[in-house]
Parts: C-alpha cells; structure tokens; sequence
C-alpha cells in the first residue's frame, strides 16, 4: 500500500515518512533509509520531522552505525523533546557506543517522561517489531525490565 501511495503522487513526505517505517518494520533498511531521506529532502520544515528522524536513528541502530543513530536521535530531540521513540533509540545507541553516562542520562529522560516504561511491556507491545539489537541496545542503557 505504501509503494502504491508513493506510485500515485510521490510528493508528500508524509507517504515517505510512512513508507519508512514499515520498510524499517519489515527490515528492509536500504529501503526504509532511502524513504525517510526522501521525506526529509521534500519537506525539510516539516513540523513532524521528529518522527522522520527517528525513523532514520532507529533503521541505523539495526545496521549498527550507532553513531549516525546518536546523531540523528539527537536532532529528533531538539525538535521535540517529549518524543519517548527518540529516547528510546539515543539510549540503545549511546549505549552500543560504549558511552555510558551518556547512555544512562538519555535512559534517565526517556523515564522522567514515560516513568512506567520497562523493556518488557516495550518488547510485548511493539518491541519484536524493533529488532532484538535495538531491545539489547536498551538493557545496555540501563532501562529496567
């Protein structure tokens, strides 16, 4: 369905964005990576570009270049700071980094946001659609289970 919306007009980013995540979902990365780049070179100003950039953070965790993931998540955070999927994702990334007081900090914020999140409801919930790196990637930050 998304490669049909994309088909029908391919200027809203907003189809791009959605493309990205179920790409991400379904572990296509070259694909979620290059839809969410899309999305972001058509509308740089998009006041949910948030949401595209964790999916861009969250796509480089799975492929380990946790670095750009820091970066991006990063960004995703400057734009709103209340957005816990950016959280979640500079937590796992720092945490790869082997920088943890870092990692321990953005874990820290994720809670002071969502106080009841634990890895365990996380990975029921939705989590097994993140990828077991990213799951280890926030037992390694510290977030509880």
């Amino acid at each position: 369905m998304v490669d049909r919306a994309v088909t029908f007009n391919a200027n809203p980013a907003y189809a791009w964005t959605v493309r990205g995540w179920t790409y991400r979902y379904m572990r296509s990365t070259d694909e979620a990576l290059s839809s969410f780049e899309r999305a972001i070179r058509l509308n740089p100003l998009d006041p949910m570009l948030f949401d595209t950039l964790t999916g861009v953070a969250s796509t480089l965790i799975l492929v380990g270049r946790d670095e750009e993931a820091a970066v991006y998540a990063g960004k995703a955070i400057a734009l709103n700071p209340r957005y816990t999927s950016a959280h979640r994702v500079l937590a796992a990334a720092l945490a790869y980094l082997g920088r943890e007081t870092e990692a321990k900090e953005a874990a820290a914020a994720l809670l002071a946001i969502a106080p009841l999140f634990n890895t365990g409801k996380w990975a029921t919930y939705g989590g097994q659609w993140q990828g077991q790196r990213f799951l280890d990637g926030l037992w390694l930050a510290g977030l509880p289970e």
